[in-house]
């Protein structure tokens, strides 16, 4: 992390090229470090007039004055958290890429158990088949039915 000074001046540079928020993402840092940082983001923002949202961390939101938190799927429920304070603080959910890497991996299961059932398809048609056949010449062989008797059966 860099000192204050290069901290002020990255957050000054992300500014100038068009940033309107910034979001710290400190999943490494310990409670008072990730504290320590967002207050001095704040503070810095403010001043330029952008906005500044904590990763995952609600209550060091909150604490540290931003303007709102991003929660993940192993984070707080978001609607409990928009109840806080709607009109003013930020709520954002990372759900849409993960749901969409769990549909994407849902596709390819659908896909692969749609394969298995095509085979086991094909398989039991052809079971069925062979069953038929077999059928089919127990028939013309078996007594009264118009065949020959097997050899087994009693003349």
């Amino acid at each position: 992390m860099p000192g204050s000074r290069g901290l002020h001046d990255l957050l000054e540079a992300a500014v100038g090229a068009g940033a309107d928020a910034i979001q710290i993402r400190a999943k490494e840092a310990t409670d008072r470090a990730l504290f320590d940082l967002t207050t001095l983001v704040v503070d810095r923002l403010r001043l330029l007039g952008a906005t500044v949202i904590v990763n995952d961390r609600l209550d060091v939101a909150l604490r540290a004055g931003t303007d709102g938190v991003h929660l993940g799927l192993a984070d707080l429920p978001v609607r409990p958290v928009r109840r806080l304070d709607p009109q003013s603080f930020l709520v954002s959910e990372g759900r849409s890429a993960e749901l969409e890497s769990d549909n994407h991996t849902l596709r390819q299961r659908i896909t692969r158990l749609e394969g298995e059932l095509s085979e086991r398809t094909d398989t039991l048609d052809a079971a069925r088949a062979m069953n038929r056949e077999l059928m089919n010449e127990l028939n013309r062989g078996a007594p009264g039915h118009g065949g020959e008797p097997h050899s087994s059966a009693r003349r």
